[in-house]
């Protein structure tokens, strides 16, 4: 890789004026293909090998910004393809409309047939993973207090 580099990372593109760094650019350039992908393309979205083809673009995108040391880029793009998968997750799967459904109406969903027991458990779950991969993209950028009230402050601040 060619460039100049700066706080641990190389920048590719040196314009005398600025350094700019592509992956940045690949932040704003990821939101709106997400967001292209998701409005023209959402009927695809749940054919799972449709899917992998039109984000691979992203996930390639994505694996050169993690050979250069950008972790805040890495966690942008983490957090748009989260928020891409819950999304398409909840629209697009039978486990996301019956969560939908026990969340409208939680009795009439039983009626249904639907383990509403299950799904609540299944939706803690995910809400776990995400809190998950949002403490450690923060602890990794901002750094992680080795201090006994650490869980109760995090805690407090959610």
């Amino acid at each position: 890789m060619v460039g100049v580099t700066s706080d641990g990372g190389k920048r590719w593109l040196n314009l005398h004026v600025i350094l700019l760094q592509p992956s940045e650019m690949f932040k704003l350039f990821t939101v709106l293909f997400l967001a292209w992908l998701v409005q023209n393309h959402h009927g695809e979205l749940s054919n799972w090998k449709q899917l992998v083809l039109w984000t691979s673009p992203v996930a390639i995108g994505a694996a050169l910004v993690l050979v250069e040391p950008d972790i805040g880029t890495t966690s942008v793009i983490v957090s748009v393809a989260c928020l891409a998968a819950v999304s398409i997750w909840f629209t697009r799967s039978d486990v996301g409309l019956a969560v939908q459904a026990v969340g409208d109406r939680r009795d009439r969903a039983s009626m249904l047939g639907i383990p509403v027991g299950r799904l609540q458990s299944v939706t803690w779950v995910v809400a776990g993973v995400l809190s998950f991969v949002s403490i450690f993209f923060q602890a990794t950028i901002l750094g992680l207090p080795l201090d006994p009230t650490y869980g109760l402050t995090a805690l407090v601040t959610a």
